[in-house]
């Protein structure tokens, strides 16, 4: 059962939001966190579900199986998924729907021009959809932390959804998980670091995951949040994306990924209003829905094994480091990781401590937002929770890195950066 009340987020309360004052509880559904305010639209209006991610809170995830599922969206449900669509995948759907290019219509709305080829493309979609009462569900990580917080970007997007009922889709991970995964996506859109060795044409090598981590928690421990967000440097996006988004928006829902349950699921149940019928399949693991796509683990350990070696001079510069750090990565699946946890190197005490300090401060915030004065006992049960979360990924060795250096001291290890040397200096990319 769904609990609901309203408030309506005035001029004045807004900037309440961006200072931190709490609000009242609004929408409560299990443990997730729904912000659901008085709209000055008519319900008669179709809705346009805005999803924004930010940056690894399952948003690839969640875009893969609304691809999976976009023709019964559409046929049962009357909702079009737009995109932004799977990786690899084709760009025209089963929903007869291309996806929108979402570079391009941030581009777009960040420079006000309505003639881009990427704001064209979804006005058009949103035009014929809302003269047909269609709803539209469009997911694009980057409102999340590339859309420049300034008037013109915010009119823009606002002119964009005259007629529609407009609801904003945050996702929400604990802190200590999504530092993780943000290290790693932020590290791999860097072309220093992954085409060129460290030193050859501006070429670096990749940070560990500790010496990240420090960073960003001492740049929240000091205060020194400048709004840089597409790099975050000390902010939970999920939480600088609400502030800005509480502006301008007034039907924000938090998805919580630590939710009991399956998040596509939660996001076709709770987040669709009348999305009934996709929903009930879900819900009944019907045969259209079970084939959800999964969710992936990623990590540098390949790169940053070949960094240190080519820095020790056991790899030749003439050496194609896509190449070789390809072929370390194929003996990494070989060996095994459990092999090489004699090699791994995690954060100290002090730094275990901080971590979990600063995830628990966010989560506290993220609940202060979405469900304003707490009981003490509620906080303490969440906080609780929190903990024992944070000790399995501990306990996983989820926050450790690969240390480069006694791999190098290893003489198995040391056989097989050889061998790859010489492959890879004759220009063959065989197997070691």
């Amino acid at each position: 059962m769904i609990w609901k009340s309203s408030i309506l987020i005035s001029s004045q309360n807004k900037e309440q939001v961006s200072t931190g004052i709490v609000f009242q509880s609004l929408v409560h559904h299990t443990s997730n966190y729904v912000i659901k305010t008085k709209s000055p639209n008519s319900t008669a209006k179709p809705y346009f579900i805005l999803h924004i991610g930010p940056s690894k809170t399952a948003t690839t995830y969640i875009q893969c199986n609304l691809q999976k599922l976009s023709k019964g969206l559409a046929d049962d449900d009357s909702y079009y998924f737009v995109g932004k669509n799977c990786p690899k995948s084709d760009s025209k759907m089963e929903n007869n729907e291309s996806s929108i290019p979402g570079h391009y219509l941030i581009l777009a709305l960040n420079e006000n021009n309505t003639h881009n080829r990427g704001y064209e493309a979804l006005k058009s979609r949103m035009d014929y959809h809302r003269l047909k009462g269609n709803n539209i569900i469009y997911s694009n990580e980057a409102f999340g932390n590339h859309l420049i917080d300034q008037n013109s970007t915010w009119d823009c997007l606002q002119s964009m959804f005259s007629g529609w009922n407009v609801r904003v889709v945050i996702g929400y991970r604990h802190y200590f998980d999504w530092i993780r995964s943000f290290y790693y996506q932020n590290n791999k859109q860097n072309a220093k670091l992954n085409k060129k060795w460290p030193h050859q044409d501006n070429g670096q090598a990749h940070p560990s995951f500790l010496s990240f981590l420090e960073y960003h928690l001492e740049r929240k421990e000091t205060g020194d949040l400048i709004v840089d967000d597409s790099n975050a440097f000390g902010h939970h996006l999920t939480i600088s994306a609400y502030r800005k988004f509480a502006f301008h928006f007034d039907d924000i829902h938090f998805l919580n990924l630590h939710d009991n349950g399956d998040i596509i699921s939660d996001f076709v149940c709770r987040i669709l209003p009348t999305a009934d019928e996709t929903c009930r399949k879900l819900s009944t693991n019907d045969k259209e829905t079970s084939n959800l796509a999964k969710r992936a683990s990623q990590s540098f350990d390949a790169q940053r094994i070949s960094e240190a070696a080519f820095d020790k001079g056991y790899i030749s510069k003439n050496s194609p480091k896509e190449v070789v750090v390809e072929m370390v990565n194929k003996k990494i699946k070989e060996i095994g990781m459990k092999s090489l946890s004699e090699f791994l190197i995690c954060p100290s005490l002090s730094l275990e401590a901080r971590l979990l300090n600063v995830s628990i401060g966010y989560e506290n915030e993220m609940l202060e937002i979405s469900e304003g004065d707490t009981s003490p006992s509620e906080k303490e049960k969440t906080k609780d929770v929190h903990v024992s979360m944070y000790r399995r990924n501990e306990a996983d060795g989820r926050f450790c890195d690969l240390n480069p250096e006694p791999i190098l001291k290893d003489e198995t290890w040391v056989t097989i950066l050889s061998k790859i040397a010489k492959k890879t200096a004759k220009g063959s990319a065989d197997d070691p």
